[in-house]
């Protein structure tokens, strides 16, 4: 950090340079719910999952009696079948 300091410090505004350190949350729920229909249709049109368990899944979440986590976990693992092009049989998962 010192070195940072030192490097950037001319470059840096000095409200900056004596603030707290803050961490940062990805708004995961927040992007889930604004791109619903992108979401909804990569899941829906997977060959890994049952249309009517996302369909009822993805509820439950919109519903707050579930959380982020799981429709994201979803979407997340179906993206990365499709990037390294692995197959699975349809309803299998």
């Amino acid at each position: 950090k010192t070195f940072l300091y030192e490097t950037f410090k001319n470059y840096v505004p000095a409200w900056m340079q004596t603030r707290k350190k803050k961490g940062f949350i990805f708004p995961f729920e927040k992007w889930l719910k604004e791109d619903k229909i992108n979401v909804m249709k990569t899941l829906k049109d997977s060959e890994l999952f049952n249309r009517e368990e996302v369909e009822r899944i993805y509820n439950q979440f919109l519903q707050g009696s579930l959380g982020w986590q799981s429709i994201w976990a979803l979407y997340v693992f179906e993206k990365w079948c499709e990037v390294n092009n692995v197959n699975i049989q349809k309803g299998g998962l």
